[in-house]
């Protein structure tokens, strides 16, 4: 079995048709491009089978999903089932003989039929919101401890996590939990407006003053992996990398932020985090930011939004911003390598020793760029560009185009490229690189053709590391707008 952890579905919402080894699925490139946009999916009673082939295998794929939402409360139910139609070496343990058997051999992988549940203002801006079941895009604060984190990219276990925010006279809250029946991930923000205490309001610039302090600690980090007389990775059998030493590790990060009104439609947000990581040498970062964020025809449908964001960051060798991002669920166990091969856990990568006392890398300089804009409910495109100096692979870039609602055609398109070296590297077609396309057109009021073609992520199991695959994958699905 590969030591790279199987399962690298980014936003897995919906589990892929795929085989248990895959890192980054077809649907986890979907649901990745799905999680960048700033609305909720509408209210709707669905069912898709799909068809298609990753890897050496067959699946047909069946998703019946129910999405009820409202402006202050909403539920969201699901029930996947992937059948596996035609099984080539390796082979894989099915229940019923067809039916996945990682997908449901776990009592928490039941709770996955409740997807979410939630009461209040999604946004957070207004006196409270709570979250229970799969945490899609939760950044808190200004992003740099965590940023777009995803509870859910493993497809053999399901996690249900909370994430709860409260706004209270000049005082918030934001706090998060990974996983409600195994705490491991724990943390959140807490914030003062000092100008807006007693008063309930602002009227000047500098009453939007806001200073935050944060907390995240993972209580069990991977450190070492196990292994075989061979050196390779040992995994359980829902091919989870098993533990040798685990470490409690911890973030805390003070923040400062000012958002500046200019005109009714624009917002000017200069910031400074800094951030300190236990457990590594030195673990230190200062994060200097601008976030500009524009909205025209409030009250109006559609309206235009953007927003674009300029981040410099000095951080020592053994300190990552967004710490807990995207894949960290994947990541805790084994970073990806950056030329292939065998990763190590996050935290130990960090380390640069096994005494985490020496052997760190020197200090250096960072750069975060994002840009998202378009039409609410109507075209969305984005791209978000992460790079460091002192030529480390260590950057990402990440391209994004959403249709979703338009009444003829929808399509979704999602690019992201991890290990960047510079600026000639973003665009290229080969182990470093994910991508996905989805077109679906609607017909007959109420049924729809969807078309998938994706290049994703699949583990080497005898080599190690891992390599991209193209996938395919066609279907018909039925849906009624609630």
């Amino acid at each position: 079995m590969s030591p790279l952890r199987p399962a690298l579905a980014l936003l897995a919402v919906l589990l892929a048709a795929g085989p248990a080894q895959a890192q980054l699925t077809t649907e986890g490139a979907r649901d990745e491009a799905n999680r960048t946009k700033p609305y909720r999916e509408p209210s709707l009673i669905a069912a898709q089978a799909r068809f298609g082939e990753l890897g050496e295998d067959w699946f047909f794929t069946a998703v019946f999903q129910l999405n009820y939402n409202q402006d202050f409360w909403g539920i969201g139910l699901q029930l996947p089932l992937r059948m596996r139609l035609k099984d080539r070496d390796p082979q894989d343990e099915e229940v019923a003989g067809v039916i996945r058997k990682q997908d449901w051999d776990h009592f928490t992988d039941y709770l996955k039929i409740l997807r979410y549940v939630y009461v209040g203002e999604s946004d957070k801006t207004g006196p409270y919101f709570v979250q229970g079941g799969d945490l899609l895009n939760l950044t808190v604060g200004h992003g740099t401890l965590m940023h777009r984190y995803h509870n859910n990219l493993d497809l053999s276990r399901w996690h249900t996590g909370v994430n709860a925010a409260a706004n209270i006279e000049g005082f918030s809250v934001d706090f998060m939990m990974g996983d409600l029946l195994s705490p491991y991930l724990m943390g959140g923000r807490v914030a003062v407006r000092p100008f807006e205490i007693d008063r309930g309001y602002s009227h000047r610039w500098w009453d939007t003053l806001e200073i935050g302090a944060s907390f995240f600690a993972d209580w069990t980090a991977p450190f070492e992996l196990q292994k075989d007389e061979e050196g390779r990775v040992v995994v359980d059998d829902d091919y989870i990398p098993q533990v040798q030493d685990k470490a409690a590790f911890s973030a805390f990060g003070l923040d400062v932020g000012l958002p500046i009104p200019l005109g009714k439609h624009l917002t000017f947000i200069p910031y400074t985090d800094f951030n300190k990581i236990s457990v590594v040498q030195h673990g230190l970062g200062l994060h200097l930011g601008t976030m500009w964020k524009l909205e025209v025809g409030r009250g109006l449908k559609p309206p235009f939004e953007a927003m674009f964001r300029v981040e410099y960051r000095r951080v020592s060798g053994d300190y990552l911003g967004q710490y807990f991002n995207t894949v960290y669920e994947i990541e805790r166990y084994q970073r990806l390598a950056s030329r292939g091969g065998e990763g190590q856990p996050k935290l130990r990568s960090l380390c640069g020793s096994p005494t985490c006392e020496t052997g760190a890398d020197p200090a250096r300089n960072g750069l975060w760029l994002e840009l998202s804009l378009g039409l609410k409910d109507v075209v969305f495109v984005g791209a978000e560009y992460l790079a460091y100096d002192r030529g480390k692979p260590d950057g990402s870039f990440r391209l994004f185009l959403e249709v979703p609602y338009f009444e003829y055609v929808q399509a979704k398109f999602f690019y992201y490229r991890i290990n960047t070296e510079d600026l000639g590297d973003l665009f290229a077609f080969d182990d470093k690189t994910a991508l996905m396309a989805e077109v679906r057109v609607p017909f007959l009021w109420v049924l729809s053709a969807n078309f998938r073609w994706a290049r994703v992520w699949q583990a080497r199991p005898e080599e190690g590391g891992y390599q991209a695959v193209d996938d395919w994958n066609a279907g018909l699905g039925v849906f009624i707008r609630l």
